[in-house]
């Protein structure tokens, strides 16, 4: 999806009217489906008529790659997305880790499974763009995990624990119909501390490694 241009001049109309587009193509894909929604559909249930609608969206799947830039992840800017919290040591991770799951359980919940469910139905091209977003929200979490940890660089690991982060972040949305008699904020508490379990292990085996060269080199001049 390249730049969108409108031939509107007032921006706080154009994000009124988007929005308005937006909540009720997101109704109807809830409703109904993708498939099955149509343009006209769209522009009934927005109140926006079919020649305006140019202005604003080129067609139906611009709707749903905007839905998931801007509604999960404020068009790739994960800080303004998750503004509430910030990593700058050790004792941010697990605040961190718990507010970004509460934040795509209870905000985001509807996008995500609109995600799951939908994006089959976006072509290449589209499915490229939805998909880069993910990739560069996934590395976002591994780079916050490495200046929590205090790390030099992103390992193979903090990749492998950034991707389960994003798969968490998705659990409730998906199998919430399962979750009905767990209490939520047990699971919120469960599933960080499993997280953390996990990076403090990275934490403990990086200082390992940075203590063997003192030791190989201390044995050698022996």
């Amino acid at each position: 999806m390249g730049e969108f241009i409108s031939h509107i001049k007032k921006p706080e109309l154009i994000a009124k009217r988007r929005e308005q587009i937006i909540s009720a193509a997101m109704d109807l894909f809830r409703k109904q489906g993708y498939y099955a929604t149509t343009m006209r559909q769209i522009c009934t249930a927005s109140k926006v008529n079919r020649g305006s609608f140019y202005d604003y969206f080129s067609n139906k799947e611009d709707i749903l790659v905007h839905i998931f830039k801007t509604k999960m992840y404020s068009s790739g800017d994960f800080k303004k997305t998750f503004a509430e919290r910030h990593i700058s040591g050790p004792r941010d991770l697990r605040p961190f880790i718990r507010h970004i799951l509460n934040v795509s359980w209870n905000r985001n919940g509807d996008v995500i499974k609109l995600l799951f469910r939908e994006t089959i139905a976006l072509d290449s091209e589209f499915l490229r763009m939805v998909l880069n977003v993910e990739s560069a929200y996934t590395k976002w979490l591994a780079d916050n995990f490495r200046r929590g940890l205090k790390l030099p660089a992103v390992t193979k690991e903090l990749e492998m624990a950034a991707n389960s982060m994003a798969f968490f972040c998705s659990f409730v949305p998906l199998r919430g119909w399962n979750m009905r008699d767990l209490d939520k904020t047990e699971l919120l508490d469960f599933i960080t501390d499993m997280l953390m379990a996990r990076l403090k292990i990275l934490k403990s085996e990086f200082r390992k490694k940075q203590k063997q060269p003192s030791l190989e080199s201390k044995h050698g001049n022996t």
